[in-house]
């Protein structure tokens, strides 16, 4: 952790060097036997794939246990690291430490309606939120509205926030 930012932990994984005959079935049973797996994309021109996990911990498991030993998919040895994960905006990129797998993002440059979208193919990490932005981001408390999402926060107060 870093003071007075915001870690975006990454659940999305990148596993390469894949047989471009490689199915999506094949990725699966590489991975799921460390947990829920939330999304795959198969990249075959590239021979990769991005897996996301639903829990960080799986992902961290798999990254491990995987990275130790020589794993492979179609008889090929394959490569696995952190994949950033797509709700970090271009603007954020230079913060990812692709080692811890994190995107620490200065206070000063998160925008308190962005803090959903980071989500995506990642988690923030609760204790690195700025203590203003608790209200605004109750996860569980929203409903959509109208297209929009309404965020009700514990005051009086309600944020609406235009999801793109």
């Amino acid at each position: 952790m870093k003071s007075q930012t915001l870690s975006v932990c990454s659940t999305t994984l990148w596993v390469g060097q894949l047989d471009k005959k490689t199915q999506q079935s094949d990725v699966m049973s590489l991975l799921e036997e460390f947990g829920q797996i939330e999304s795959i994309n198969m990249i075959p021109p590239r021979g990769c794939a991005y897996i996301v996990m639903v829990h960080r911990q799986d992902a961290y498991t798999a990254l491990k246990k995987l990275s130790r030993g020589s794993y492979k998919v179609n008889q090929k040895p394959t490569k696995i690291a952190w994949a950033l994960n797509k709700g970090i905006k271009p603007a954020h990129k230079k913060f990812w430490e692709v080692d811890q797998g994190v995107t620490y993002i200065p206070w000063s440059k998160v925008k308190v309606e962005e803090l959903e979208s980071y989500q995506e193919g990642g988690m923030l990490d609760p204790e690195t939120l700025k203590p203003e932005w608790n209200n605004a981001k109750e996860v569980n408390s929203q409903a959509a509205v109208n297209g929009a999402l309404e965020i009700v926060p514990d005051v009086t107060v309600s944020a609406h926030v235009q999801v793109e």
